[in-house]
């Protein structure tokens, strides 16, 4: 399937809720990324974490910065009291949703949602 989109700002919002979840996950644990295409058509990428619940996650969202042009530098990450705010409107510059759904007391479920009219089959 191919996503239209502006490639940047998607790669930066996966790539932040990668980085978050596995900044905010406990060492050893687990994150899983998943795809799912809905019955709707939407598409759902889902970004699941082992993170405390009780913390303020929007004071400790991190953003991931690429490496540099040259691709020898490594991307790094900084939690950031605007990490998530950022996140959301690179979401909406998309017109994709973004939601948070806590699983209990430890880990988030993390999803974007990428509307039906957005996504169209490869062709062969």
């Amino acid at each position: 399937y191919l996503v239209e989109a502006d490639q940047k700002l998607l790669s930066q919002t996966i790539m932040n809720l990668l980085a978050s979840a596995v900044t905010l996950s406990p060492p050893g644990s687990n994150v899983i990324i998943s795809a799912i295409r809905e019955d709707n058509g939407d598409v759902s990428v889902h970004v699941r974490d082992n993170g405390s619940n009780q913390v303020d996650r929007g004071e400790k969202f991190a953003v991931y910065h690429h490496a540099g042009e040259n691709g020898k530098d490594v991307g790094s990450t900084a939690s950031s009291a605007v990490g998530l705010s950022l996140t959301r409107s690179l979401a909406r510059a998309n017109a994709f949703g973004l939601s948070f759904d806590p699983m209990g007391e430890n880990g988030m479920m993390m999803a974007l949602r990428i509307p039906g009219h957005r996504v169209q089959k490869a062709s062969s």
